[in-house]
């Protein structure tokens, strides 16, 4: 029989040991450290939307405010067409009523702000809810850049996993498994990124499914850290924000609007 006292420092030794960090989770951590405390605090700007698929095209006027609120209301005003992502939940209105509400989380808003402004123990958490495999990671080149890839060994274009641009550890590529249409598969490209403050903001957006061109968004007027009206992010009840008023329909209504920059 151990003596009691060595047994307890022996259990003790045993109980404080760490778990190891996975890979993955290292990455986000580094992501966070980078800009902690430095990322923007909120950015409007209106987005050209266009649906490649629908040969159709949109004005969104857009609100963030990371970690986890984004606010998208579609021109013209009249129709009273708005989403909003609060947290861990999105509320969805028509007509100025809203239409649907219940938990759902923007796994591309987490990865494009939340991973740069929240805690990384919520985003790890999110993460691995969202089905990343924070165990796998690999390097590779991406657009004449080193990435690192979380969610996935090399050769592995499957698996849900993102792309960090290994220099500035910005999201540069989405890769994620479609539930409504497991045949296409989503593949989120990133670009046209700017300084936003001592953070940066994403200028362009490319999303294919199943290998077909299905959205691009393309930002314009981008305004950052300004003051925010009170109320823009309370889902109820419904309100045209101020700052976006009678705004116009700058791009709606083109049904053969060329994509910008090309396919």
């Amino acid at each position: 029989m151990l003596p009691i006292i060595p047994l307890l420092v022996m259990l003790a030794g045993v109980r404080s040991s760490p778990p190891v960090p996975l890979p993955g989770e290292a990455v986000v951590r580094s992501a966070y450290n980078k800009y902690a405390g430095k990322w923007f605090k909120n950015a409007l700007f209106v987005q050209r939307t266009v649906f490649a698929l629908e040969k159709r095209t949109e004005t969104w006027y857009e609100a963030l405010q990371p970690p986890g609120l984004l606010r998208i209301d579609v021109a013209p005003a009249v129709t009273g067409r708005a989403v909003i992502y609060r947290n861990d939940s999105t509320y969805e209105f028509g007509r100025r009523q809203l239409r649907s509400a219940g938990p759902g989380v923007l796994p591309l808003l987490v990865l494009l702000h939340d991973l740069h402004s929240a805690p990384p123990g919520k985003t790890i958490g999110m993460l691995k809810q969202f089905g990343f495999d924070l165990r796998r990671t690999h390097e590779t080149m991406w657009d004449g850049a080193p990435v690192i890839v979380v969610g996935a060994v090399a050769g592995d274009t499957v698996s849900n996993q993102f792309w960090l641009e290994k220099k500035r550890m910005i999201l540069v590529r989405l890769l994620e498994q479609n539930r409504s249409d497991p045949r296409r598969p989503l593949d989120a490209r990133i670009t046209g990124y700017e300084r936003a403050g001592n953070g940066w903001l994403e200028r362009s957006v490319r999303m294919y499914l199943g290998g077909q061109l299905s959205t691009v968004e393309d930002y314009t007027n981008v305004k950052v850290d300004v003051a925010l009206e009170p109320g823009l992010f309370e889902p109820t009840p419904y309100h045209l924000p101020q700052w976006v008023g009678p705004a116009a329909d700058l791009f709606g209504g083109l049904p053969n609007a060329p994509l910008p920059g090309g396919p």
